[in-house]
């Protein structure tokens, strides 16, 4: 088994391949995202001082849509990593079982941080705040902890459901998962180290009048959705690494399981 940061430089020069390889899916998934960043921000009312109920279910919606979007780009990194396949064009069939699955532990993870961050923005934390304000902020830091590993410990599964290993099984992700623990923490907190470099390089010497001009939004927009391109790539890319090296109670396809034995 390679070391973890051997793991790590892996799956970003295969993702990086897997976006040569396949640019049209690429630019597809960054043309929708961005699309849907652009609606998303048309559809909220500019001049709303507290979101409403609707607001807030029109940003959900958005983001659903956004991942939804991306679900083909990982699937076929997924595939281009483990079985080394090609795939030439941007496919998005909701009525495959592949893409149902991947899409469902997807928006299932989705909402669960949402509702996360939904909880923890109820929370006050200014100079006046009281425990009774500081309770919710504190409920919903531990939820998103929560949610984070549980996205963690889920990683492994996706990689399974898109090479159509037989009958992948969320517990047997986390059981797999929980025995490496420790190990899939380090990678992926090293595989998204870059990516906090650049968030801070970018935004975090943005001065906070210029947040509203029009330049600053559209630049936001492309840089964000190009990174979130960028991060699903080397996330599904790594996913299937550590499915390689950690899977166990998870099933690998025929496919794959001959391809191993033969390296």
């Amino acid at each position: 088994m390679r070391s973890l940061i051997g793991t790590v430089i892996e799956a970003w020069r295969r993702g990086i391949r897997a976006l040569g390889s396949m640019p049209i899916v690429a630019s597809v998934a960054l043309l929708l995202t961005a699309l849907i960043e652009v609606a998303g921000t048309l559809a909220r009312p500019v001049a709303e001082s507290e979101p409403t109920g609707a607001v807030h279910i029109l940003d959900v919606a958005f983001a659903l849509a956004s991942s939804i979007a991306l679900v083909p780009l990982a699937i076929t990194v997924h595939r281009f990593v483990l079985l080394g396949e090609i795939t030439p064009r941007y496919r998005m069939n909701v009525f495959e079982a592949r893409f149902v699955r991947f899409a469902f532990y997807t928006v299932v993870l989705d909402i669960l941080e949402m509702a996360a961050l939904k909880v923890r923005s109820g929370g006050g934390v200014g100079e006046g705040a009281t425990s009774s304000d500081l309770m919710p902020a504190v409920v919903g830091i531990l939820l998103l902890f929560a949610v984070l590993l549980l996205w963690m410990m889920t990683l492994i599964l996706f990689p399974a459901i898109a090479v159509d290993a037989p009958r992948p099984a969320w517990r047997d992700a986390i059981r797999d998962s929980t025995k490496h623990f420790w190990a899939m923490l380090a990678a992926v907190l090293m595989a998204g180290a870059p990516f906090v470099v650049v968030y801070l390089l970018l935004y975090g010497s943005t001065p906070a009048a210029t947040e509203s001009d029009l330049g600053t939004q559209i630049f936001n927009t492309a840089t964000e959705t190009a990174l979130g391109v960028l991060n699903t790539v080397v996330y599904a890319a790594l996913a299937s690494q550590l499915y390689l090296d950690f899977a166990d109670r998870l099933t690998r396809p025929i496919a794959l399981t001959r391809q191993i034995s033969v390296f």
